[in-house]
Protein backbone atom coordinates (compact mmCIF):
# COMPACT_ATOMS: atom_id res chain seq x y z
CA UNK A 1 0.00 0.00 0.00
CA UNK A 2 2.61 2.92 1.03
CA UNK A 3 4.74 4.12 -1.30
CA UNK A 4 2.24 2.74 -4.40
CA UNK A 5 0.57 4.72 -7.17
CA UNK A 6 -2.02 3.85 -8.80
CA UNK A 7 -3.39 5.11 -11.90
CA UNK A 8 -5.81 6.87 -9.54
CA UNK A 9 -3.49 9.65 -8.66
CA UNK A 10 -4.23 9.22 -4.89
CA UNK A 11 -0.93 7.97 -2.84
CA UNK A 12 -1.80 6.10 0.34
CA UNK A 13 0.60 5.79 3.18
CA UNK A 14 -0.03 4.58 6.81
CA UNK A 15 1.91 3.88 9.74
CA UNK A 16 4.50 0.96 9.58
CA UNK A 17 4.10 0.30 6.17
CA UNK A 18 7.25 0.18 3.90
CA UNK A 19 7.99 1.53 0.54
CA UNK A 20 8.24 -1.53 -2.10
CA UNK A 21 12.11 -2.18 -1.90
CA UNK A 22 11.35 -3.07 1.54
CA UNK A 23 13.75 -1.85 4.71
CA UNK A 24 16.82 -0.53 3.73
CA UNK A 25 19.72 -3.00 4.15
CA UNK A 26 22.87 -0.80 2.90
CA UNK A 27 24.46 2.17 5.12
CA UNK A 28 22.75 5.19 4.00
CA UNK A 29 24.84 7.75 2.66
CA UNK A 30 25.15 11.20 5.09
CA UNK A 31 22.73 13.72 4.01
CA UNK A 32 24.98 17.72 3.29
CA UNK A 33 24.76 18.54 6.73
CA UNK A 34 26.75 15.63 7.88
CA UNK A 35 24.30 13.54 9.22
CA UNK A 36 22.57 10.40 8.00
CA UNK A 37 19.35 10.06 6.27
CA UNK A 38 17.96 7.87 9.59
CA UNK A 39 19.53 10.19 11.83
CA UNK A 40 18.01 13.55 9.66
CA UNK A 41 14.72 11.17 9.97
CA UNK A 42 15.03 10.89 13.91
CA UNK A 43 15.54 14.17 14.10
CA UNK A 44 12.45 15.64 12.61
CA UNK A 45 10.23 12.83 14.46
CA UNK A 46 11.81 14.15 17.64
CA UNK A 47 10.96 17.85 16.07
CA UNK A 48 7.37 16.76 15.27
CA UNK A 49 6.81 15.16 18.90
CA UNK A 50 7.94 18.30 20.62
CA UNK A 51 5.41 20.17 18.46
CA UNK A 52 2.46 17.29 19.36
CA UNK A 53 3.37 17.99 23.04
CA UNK A 54 3.20 21.81 22.53
CA UNK A 55 -0.64 21.52 20.90
CA UNK A 56 -1.16 19.25 24.07
CA UNK A 57 -0.36 21.97 26.84
CA UNK A 58 -2.14 24.06 25.04
CA UNK A 59 -5.38 22.39 24.32
CA UNK A 60 -5.42 22.06 27.87
CA UNK A 61 -4.89 25.25 28.78
CA UNK A 62 -8.04 26.10 26.66
CA UNK A 63 -9.96 23.82 28.33
CA UNK A 64 -9.11 24.89 31.82
CA UNK A 65 -9.42 28.85 30.66
CA UNK A 66 -13.09 27.76 28.98
CA UNK A 67 -13.74 25.88 32.39
CA UNK A 68 -12.76 29.02 34.29
CA UNK A 69 -15.03 31.43 32.04
CA UNK A 70 -18.21 28.66 32.70
CA UNK A 71 -17.84 28.79 36.09
CA UNK A 72 -17.77 32.48 36.51
CA UNK A 73 -21.05 32.25 34.40
CA UNK A 74 -22.55 29.41 36.38
CA UNK A 75 -21.53 31.57 39.81
CA UNK A 76 -23.37 34.43 38.50
CA UNK A 77 -26.74 32.28 37.79
CA UNK A 78 -26.64 30.84 41.00
CA UNK A 79 -25.60 34.12 43.09
CA UNK A 80 -28.42 35.81 41.26
CA UNK A 81 -31.38 33.18 41.65
CA UNK A 82 -33.89 34.12 44.55
CA UNK A 83 -33.03 32.12 47.77
CA UNK A 84 -29.71 31.01 47.15
CA UNK A 85 -26.22 32.44 48.62
CA UNK A 86 -23.71 31.13 45.72
CA UNK A 87 -22.06 27.92 44.92
CA UNK A 88 -18.47 27.26 44.49
CA UNK A 89 -17.60 24.92 41.49
CA UNK A 90 -13.94 23.69 42.49
CA UNK A 91 -13.40 21.46 39.57
CA UNK A 92 -11.42 18.22 39.13
CA UNK A 93 -8.38 18.05 41.00
CA UNK A 94 -5.42 17.96 38.98
CA UNK A 95 -7.69 18.77 35.80
CA UNK A 96 -8.75 17.25 32.96
CA UNK A 97 -5.13 16.88 31.47
CA UNK A 98 -4.57 14.27 34.41
CA UNK A 99 -8.04 12.85 33.83
CA UNK A 100 -7.46 12.28 30.25
CA UNK A 101 -3.74 11.03 30.67
CA UNK A 102 -2.00 11.02 27.01
CA UNK A 103 -5.35 10.21 25.01
CA UNK A 104 -7.09 13.66 23.78
CA UNK A 105 -11.01 13.86 24.17
CA UNK A 106 -12.90 14.41 21.11
CA UNK A 107 -14.41 18.15 21.32
CA UNK A 108 -17.99 17.06 22.69
CA UNK A 109 -16.25 15.46 25.78
CA UNK A 110 -14.58 18.60 26.52
CA UNK A 111 -17.41 20.75 25.87
CA UNK A 112 -19.41 18.20 27.92
CA UNK A 113 -16.85 18.48 31.13
CA UNK A 114 -16.60 22.02 31.23
CA UNK A 115 -20.22 22.10 31.52
CA UNK A 116 -20.19 19.99 34.14
CA UNK A 117 -17.63 21.82 35.80
CA UNK A 118 -14.68 19.42 35.83
CA UNK A 119 -12.16 21.69 34.67
CA UNK A 120 -9.27 22.65 36.75
CA UNK A 121 -10.00 26.12 39.27
CA UNK A 122 -7.00 28.41 39.44
CA UNK A 123 -6.91 29.81 42.86
CA UNK A 124 -6.59 33.39 42.23
CA UNK A 125 -6.43 35.57 39.23
CA UNK A 126 -2.59 35.83 39.89
CA UNK A 127 -2.79 31.89 39.20
CA UNK A 128 -4.69 32.43 36.55
CA UNK A 129 -2.53 35.40 34.73
CA UNK A 130 0.56 32.79 35.36
CA UNK A 131 -0.69 30.29 33.39
CA UNK A 132 -1.84 32.63 30.45
CA UNK A 133 2.01 33.72 30.72
CA UNK A 134 3.55 30.47 30.77
CA UNK A 135 1.57 29.06 27.46
CA UNK A 136 2.50 32.93 25.45
CA UNK A 137 5.85 32.06 26.07
CA UNK A 138 5.57 28.73 23.76
CA UNK A 139 3.57 30.46 21.28
CA UNK A 140 7.16 31.07 19.68
CA UNK A 141 8.66 27.71 19.76
CA UNK A 142 5.16 26.36 18.23
CA UNK A 143 5.56 28.35 15.30
CA UNK A 144 8.78 27.27 15.14
CA UNK A 145 8.34 23.88 14.64
CA UNK A 146 4.91 24.00 12.54
CA UNK A 147 7.65 25.64 10.02
CA UNK A 148 9.55 22.57 10.47
CA UNK A 149 6.59 20.34 9.77
CA UNK A 150 5.16 22.64 7.05
CA UNK A 151 8.98 21.57 5.41
CA UNK A 152 8.84 18.25 5.89
CA UNK A 153 5.14 18.09 4.82
CA UNK A 154 6.40 20.01 1.28
CA UNK A 155 9.09 18.30 0.72
CA UNK A 156 7.28 14.54 1.17
CA UNK A 157 4.28 15.78 -1.20
CA UNK A 158 6.38 17.31 -3.78
CA UNK A 159 8.19 14.34 -3.98
CA UNK A 160 4.86 12.03 -4.73
CA UNK A 161 3.69 15.16 -7.34
CA UNK A 162 0.97 16.23 -5.04
CA UNK A 163 -1.28 19.29 -5.21
CA UNK A 164 -2.61 18.37 -1.61
CA UNK A 165 -3.36 15.67 1.16
CA UNK A 166 -6.16 14.62 3.34
CA UNK A 167 -4.52 12.86 6.55
CA UNK A 168 -6.17 10.92 8.97
CA UNK A 169 -5.24 8.80 11.97
CA UNK A 170 -4.17 5.75 10.98
CA UNK A 171 -3.59 7.21 6.66
CA UNK A 172 -2.67 9.74 4.33
CA UNK A 173 -4.33 10.08 1.19
CA UNK A 174 -1.94 12.22 -1.45
CA UNK A 175 -3.94 14.21 -4.10
CA UNK A 176 -1.96 14.48 -7.40
CA UNK A 177 -5.13 15.77 -10.00
CA UNK A 178 -6.90 18.76 -9.64
CA UNK A 179 -9.88 16.65 -9.36
CA UNK A 180 -10.37 13.72 -7.87
CA UNK A 181 -13.33 11.50 -6.32
CA UNK A 182 -13.66 10.38 -2.63
CA UNK A 183 -14.80 7.44 -1.22
CA UNK A 184 -15.65 3.94 -0.82
CA UNK A 185 -14.34 1.79 -3.51
CA UNK A 186 -16.39 -1.66 -4.25
CA UNK A 187 -16.01 -4.09 -7.05
CA UNK A 188 -18.22 -2.29 -9.92
CA UNK A 189 -17.41 1.22 -8.56
CA UNK A 190 -13.46 2.59 -8.02
CA UNK A 191 -12.69 6.58 -6.88
CA UNK A 192 -9.42 7.86 -6.65
CA UNK A 193 -9.54 8.51 -3.12
CA UNK A 194 -10.42 4.86 -1.33
CA UNK A 195 -10.92 5.60 2.51
CA UNK A 196 -10.77 2.11 3.43
CA UNK A 197 -7.18 2.51 4.57
CA UNK A 198 -8.45 5.30 7.25
CA UNK A 199 -10.93 2.90 9.26
CA UNK A 200 -14.60 1.79 8.80
CA UNK A 201 -16.13 2.98 6.13
CA UNK A 202 -19.34 1.52 6.23
CA UNK A 203 -21.22 5.12 6.89
CA UNK A 204 -19.16 6.70 4.09
CA UNK A 205 -21.08 6.57 0.44
CA UNK A 206 -19.19 4.92 -2.45
CA UNK A 207 -18.56 7.68 -4.77
CA UNK A 208 -18.97 10.34 -1.38
CA UNK A 209 -17.90 13.41 -3.22
CA UNK A 210 -14.82 15.70 -5.53
CA UNK A 211 -12.27 17.51 -4.36
CA UNK A 212 -11.69 20.00 -6.74
CA UNK A 213 -8.99 22.59 -7.30
CA UNK A 214 -10.02 25.80 -9.10
CA UNK A 215 -7.88 27.97 -11.28
CA UNK A 216 -8.12 30.77 -9.17
CA UNK A 217 -6.33 28.64 -6.43
CA UNK A 218 -8.85 27.16 -4.21
CA UNK A 219 -10.19 24.10 -3.43
CA UNK A 220 -13.36 22.98 -2.93
CA UNK A 221 -15.43 19.60 -1.35
CA UNK A 222 -18.47 18.85 -3.36
CA UNK A 223 -20.85 16.47 -1.69
CA UNK A 224 -22.46 13.73 -3.87
CA UNK A 225 -23.35 11.22 -1.86
CA UNK A 226 -26.20 10.87 0.53
CA UNK A 227 -24.04 10.14 3.89
CA UNK A 228 -23.58 13.24 6.04
CA UNK A 229 -20.63 15.15 5.47
CA UNK A 230 -18.85 18.36 7.16
CA UNK A 231 -16.38 20.87 6.59
CA UNK A 232 -14.97 22.23 9.69
CA UNK A 233 -17.74 21.27 11.27
CA UNK A 234 -20.74 23.11 8.79
CA UNK A 235 -22.96 20.34 7.10
CA UNK A 236 -22.35 20.02 3.53
CA UNK A 237 -25.36 18.93 1.92
CA UNK A 238 -26.06 17.07 -0.71
CA UNK A 239 -24.89 18.46 -3.79
CA UNK A 240 -23.42 21.55 -2.21
CA UNK A 241 -20.08 22.62 -1.99
CA UNK A 242 -17.43 24.00 0.94
CA UNK A 243 -13.98 25.72 0.64
CA UNK A 244 -11.25 23.42 1.45
CA UNK A 245 -8.53 25.82 3.26
CA UNK A 246 -5.47 24.57 4.50
CA UNK A 247 -5.68 22.66 7.75
CA UNK A 248 -9.52 22.34 7.48
CA UNK A 249 -11.34 19.56 8.81
CA UNK A 250 -13.35 16.82 6.63
CA UNK A 251 -15.75 14.53 8.16
CA UNK A 252 -17.76 11.80 6.46
CA UNK A 253 -18.80 8.63 7.53
CA UNK A 254 -17.48 8.83 10.84
CA UNK A 255 -14.06 9.61 9.65
CA UNK A 256 -12.20 12.78 9.98
CA UNK A 257 -9.53 14.13 7.55
CA UNK A 258 -7.37 17.42 7.88
CA UNK A 259 -6.93 18.94 4.18
CA UNK A 260 -2.97 20.26 3.87
CA UNK A 261 -2.28 22.04 0.92
CA UNK A 262 1.04 21.75 -0.64
CA UNK A 263 2.44 25.24 -0.75
CA UNK A 264 4.98 24.61 -3.44
CA UNK A 265 2.45 22.78 -5.79
CA UNK A 266 2.72 23.36 -9.12
CA UNK A 267 -0.98 24.10 -10.11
Amino acid sequence: MAGKEGSTGAEVTGAGAEGPGGPETEPIPPTAGGLSASELCARRKNRLSELVALYKEQFWVVAEELGERARELRSAEVVGAPGTSGQEFEGTPGGLAEHYGDKLPSASDVEEDVLAGKARVAPNAEARGRRRAEAALKIPAIRGLERTAVSIFSRRASSRGALACLVGKRAAFYLSRPEMSIGRSTKYQIVDVDLSPEGDCSKVSRQQGMVRLHPGGSFYFQNLGQRKAKVDGNAVPTRARAVLKNGSLLQVGGLSLMFLVNPLRRD
